[in-house]
């Protein structure tokens, strides 16, 4: 799940006061919110559970929260390139790993084979 591209995200900002929105005229996101797939079975939950798993044992990830908007669950994920500046936020630059090699970021492979989601739609 962690291949770019495999799931659907949307990088958004939280106000101070707990409300999502779009970023507007090109403002730095705060966070990615990653709505539930039904293709993939407790994705959201998953997800949230081994980035929890991973700070408990001391390894640096980033802040997660699960919520729901009209009966879909999304996993809000806060933004580790980012940074205070002023009122504001700076974006703090960054690759991936492919840019750099010149490959393409989505190479052509088999797809994914889907686990059947029991009891869910």
């Amino acid at each position: 799940m962690s291949v770019a591209g495999a799931q659907d995200k949307l990088p958004v900002v939280q106000y101070p006061d707990g409300d999502i929105g779009l970023a507007l005229d090109g403002a730095p996101t705060t966070h990615i919110l990653k709505p539930a797939n039904k293709h993939f079975c407790n994705a959201v939950e998953n997800e949230a559970f081994c980035l929890r798993l991973a700070a408990k044992v001391k390894l640096p990830v980033a802040e997660c929260t699960i919520g729901n908007a009209e009966g879909l669950d999304y996993l809000l994920v806060k933004r580790y390139d980012r940074e205070p500046h002023g009122r504001s936020l700076r974006r703090i630059h960054q690759e991936d790993s492919a840019r750099p090699r010149g490959t393409s970021r989505r190479p052509n492979t088999n797809p994914i084979r889907r686990p059947s989601c029991v009891g869910r739609p």
